[in-house]
């Protein structure tokens, strides 16, 4: 039994030492994604939906896009990369808590668009997490003053907010 762990050990360590350079590259990514959630790098923005009839706004889409950095230099690598991660659910309720709060701030500073809907995208994978609880959403809308009646959920197309 010991010559069994002996040989699985030594197995591992060559495992390790032919990957270290794909190893140390996730590693540095999920630091990486760590700084810019935990120091809020994240741009939040308000795109308004129109309507096809009047041109009137009669909702916003709330997209995050990550400060660029050398590992995620584009919005799309972070999604994917996140998309990919284990960290999916942890960053999307992340990332759907800042979406919320900065909205109703900017709700407080412009109360005409109170009563308009908002577009939050979420990614399919979220909803196959065994870890997913139902309900969270309703919690965050409640604690940032929003009305769930007012909130479309919209499924990705991609692994990107």
């Amino acid at each position: 039994m010991i010559k069994n762990l002996m040989i699985n050990y030594i197995n591992f360590l060559g495992f390790l030492k032919s990957n270290k350079d794909i190893l140390f590259q996730e590693f540095k990514r999920k630091e990486e994604l760590k700084v810019l959630l935990q120091a809020e790098k994240v741009i939040t923005v308000f795109q308004p939906i129109l309507s096809l009839e009047d041109g009137e706004t009669v909702g916003f889409e709330i997209l995050n896009r990550p400060q660029r950095t050398e590992l995620f230099p584009t919005v799309e690598n972070f999604y994917d990369y996140v998309g990919r991660s284990h960290n999916v659910l942890m960053v999307e309720r992340f990332l759907r808590n800042l979406s919320l709060e900065r909205y109703s701030e900017q709700i407080k500073s412009s109360p005409c668009h109170k009563d308009q809907l908002v577009f939050l995208n979420i990614q399919p994978q979220v909803l196959a997490d065994p870890t997913y609880q139902s309900g969270k959403t309703l919690e965050m809308l409640a604690i940032h003053n929003l009305s769930p009646d007012k909130v479309v959920l919209e499924l990705t197309e991609k692994g990107r907010d």
